[in-house]
């Protein structure tokens, strides 16, 4: 954790600093999600980013995290509702309810910009965490998925807490990265049972053995800490990179969080305020 900082949030310093995820495609935790500029930006710096990908009515795909329009943008309903055209006519809304300018992102903006973008050699994939439910997954959802991602697949990674639903939608476009999120499997789990924990670190690896990350609550990371489980480093010999989420600067519990999970070696952070966190790491490492 020593170096200079870039001041651009992408990665924390050191030769082998761990990446800001920008969460939501936010640089600053006051910003509206999933932002143009932000994304251009981001490409243009080889930055790891997430957009979370919702299924429209027409088949398509837009970067919304919710199943309801209310909060993240001007419009209200189900967002499944929707077809581009009419997404097309929503703006996205700031955390405290302030409209921007920006609609609603689709997926294949994302696409598009990525495919023509000239992104540095060591750039991070752009995560897309799949807020479609797996009955949603028919066939036409897959093709459809399938042909919009194609052309930056290699730059992208599918994810989401179903492994088997992001396998369905995922596991046959070629190039694309894959990942798991845990978490509601890890509420199944008594770790304060014996063994628990290894057991659930096989766990992930039989069930998820070709994800390319897993996202761990750095919570959990840290109550497994106390109790004297590394879990970072458990699947780290399994081949896992590890994401922890989500550490945002101005939260009490971030400090120490943050020094748990960098400790222990985690590859990235998932973070609304990657810029803040990047000082505020240097700052930590100062006084470690």
């Amino acid at each position: 954790m020593s170096g200079q900082l870039t001041g651009e949030g992408v990665r924390l310093p050191g030769e082998d600093g761990a990446w800001l995820k920008w969460h939501k495609l936010r640089r600053h935790g006051d910003e509206a999600p999933f932002l143009r500029h932000n994304l251009a930006r981001g490409i243009a710096l080889g930055a790891s980013m997430e957009v979370d990908i919702s299924l429209l009515a027409c088949g398509n795909f837009v970067c919304l995290h919710d199943e309801y329009l209310d909060e993240e943008t001007t419009g209200s309903g189900p967002v499944r509702a929707l077809d581009a055209a009419a997404m097309g006519r929503l703006h996205m809304r700031a955390p405290d309810g302030t409209p921007t300018q920006s609609p609603p992102l689709l997926l294949s903006e994302v696409v598009e910009l990525m495919a023509v973008a000239d992104r540095p050699a060591a750039a991070a994939p752009v995560q897309l965490d799949m807020k479609v439910p797996g009955d949603a997954l028919t066939g036409a959802v897959c093709d459809r998925f399938a042909t919009v991602v194609a052309p930056a697949a290699p730059n992208l990674l599918l994810s989401a807490y179903d492994w088997p639903a992001v396998k369905r939608l995922g596991g046959g476009v070629a190039g694309l990265g894959l990942g798991y999120d845990p978490s509601e499997d890890a509420a199944k789990w008594d770790f304060a049972e014996p063994g628990a924990a290894p057991a659930f670190c096989r766990f992930i690896a039989q069930h998820a053995p070709d994800a390319a990350m897993i996202y761990l609550y750095y919570r959990l990371v840290g109550d497994l800490l106390s109790a004297g489980f590394d879990i970072i480093a458990a699947l780290h010999r399994f081949g896992f990179k590890i994401d922890c989420w989500t550490l945002d600067d101005g939260n009490p519990d971030t400090p120490q969080g943050l020094r748990q999970c960098l400790s222990l070696g985690a590859d990235q952070i998932t973070t609304n305020t990657p810029i803040a966190l990047e000082k505020r790491a240097a700052e930590l490492s100062k006084t470690a």
